[in-house]
């Protein structure tokens, strides 16, 4: 933890209007790269439904992307790593943004510690980043430190719909190899089912009285609250190519790390293997037995072929 003296830190809460997922993860980034010294910046959103993974993981494996485009469910592939999470309205989405010189990451959790206890619930945070309650997971988080900044960004669970989280982040059983970065599923509960007298707002201005109190109720220092649109948050600069960016598929599929996968034809009731990297199929092999009964693989004809544009999403229309 830095030793600084916190007597002149500027603080600034954001509330934000759009539940748009790209945009708000794009504000975030705006506020990591052009924060200022001595700048404590606290970033409060809601997101439509959403399933919001990590920078070095698989899609494949962390939800189930076809039944994410059957609903109009986003995938999102932040730049920090963590698992992956399920967004819906239910959710609060915090950001703690602050030069390397005034982070403090002990004090960004005992924020959100002590917000529980505003609420007479008790939370312990395990492996760094996943809070729990009774052993059940309320909050997760990631964090990312640059030459000159950081952030610790999360998600708690207040009234979000749990069976459409569980169904979402059900992952594909046909990888089977990858260089990604998985989730450690976790049982889960929202926080109105432990106190029903918890709701968005009351987090909110709960979450925003201790920002207040613990960072900034010092002399010289002070506190601006504002909130933002949408259309307010795309007038920054750099913002809406940061938003296009994430939005691309290049984003968001293509920078998947190598992975195996088995498919399985459903007209000749064979299983291929599929060595995908960088989006593109480097390997296909038919795995057979030969006349004499041993193991053999015969080489296919998708080498080279883009394997989420031509192979995934099109299987999916048989």
């Amino acid at each position: 933890m830095p030793t600084v003296n916190r007597c002149n830190i500027q603080g600034e809460v954001h509330l934000s209007l759009t539940t748009d997922p790209y945009e708000n993860l794009s504000f975030e980034n705006y506020l990591l790269r052009h924060r200022w010294r001595d700048c404590y910046h606290l970033f409060l959103w809601q997101s439509s439904p959403a399933v919001v993974i990590g920078r070095f993981q698989n899609p494949l494996l962390e939800c189930d992307l076809h039944y994410l485009q059957q609903n109009s469910t986003l995938l999102v592939r932040r730049q920090s790593g963590g698992g992956a999470v399920y967004h819906d309205e239910g959710n609060l989405n915090f950001s703690l943004i602050a030069d390397n010189n005034i982070f403090d990451q002990k004090l960004n959790h005992q924020l959100i510690i002590d917000l529980l206890k505003q609420f007479q619930l008790v939370g312990e945070f395990k492996q760094h980043s996943s809070l729990l309650i009774d052993g059940k997971k309320v909050s997760g988080g990631a964090f990312k430190r640059s030459k000159d900044a950081a952030i610790y960004h999360g998600t708690l669970l207040i009234s979000s719909n749990l069976d459409q989280l569980r169904r979402h982040l059900q992952g594909s059983t046909m990888v089977s190899y990858s260089q990604s970065i998985p989730s450690r599923p976790a049982s889960v509960i929202n926080l109105a089912q432990l106190n029903d007298q918890i709701t968005i707002g009351r987090v909110v201005e709960g979450i925003e009285s201790l920002f207040e109190r613990r960072l900034l109720k010092l002399p010289n220092s002070s506190l601006k609250r504002n909130t933002i649109s949408g259309q307010q948050i795309l007038s920054y600069q750099g913002v809406r190519e940061y938003r296009d960016m994430i939005k691309d598929h290049q984003w968001l599929y293509k920078s998947t790390p190598c992975f195996h996968y088995r498919h399985r034809d459903r007209t000749q009731e064979q299983e291929y293997d599929l060595v995908v990297k960088g989006g593109e199929v480097i390997s296909s092999q038919l795995p057979i037995l030969d006349n004499n009964g041993l193991p053999h693989s015969i080489v296919t004809g998708w080498n080279g072929c883009l394997f989420w544009d031509e192979f995934f999403f099109q299987e999916s229309k048989i």
